[in-house]
């Protein structure tokens, strides 16, 4: 799963509003809604970086979760 689309799920998953983690890593609630929209492809690592650390522990882990099951699942393939 790429690292947008488990961001995303992890936000569903955790009922963790855009504005939160907006708030918390000082990203514009605009930009992560054009990201999430793809009217913004993609986002410097160092801003996506942000917004992932500024998901709650439960939710972080699962988002790393996510990736790593992911990658590891198409190295193994």
């Amino acid at each position: 799963m790429d690292s947008k689309t488990a961001f995303f799920k992890t936000l569903e998953t955790f009922h963790v509003k855009a504005a939160e983690v907006s708030e918390k890593s000082g990203v514009a609630p605009e930009v992560i809604s054009k990201f999430k929209t793809g009217k913004q492809q993609n986002l410097r690592q160092d801003t996506f970086d942000k917004l992932v650390d500024a998901l709650p522990d439960d939710a972080r882990f699962y988002y790393l979760a996510l990736r790593f099951n992911s990658e590891n699942s198409s190295v193994a393939s």
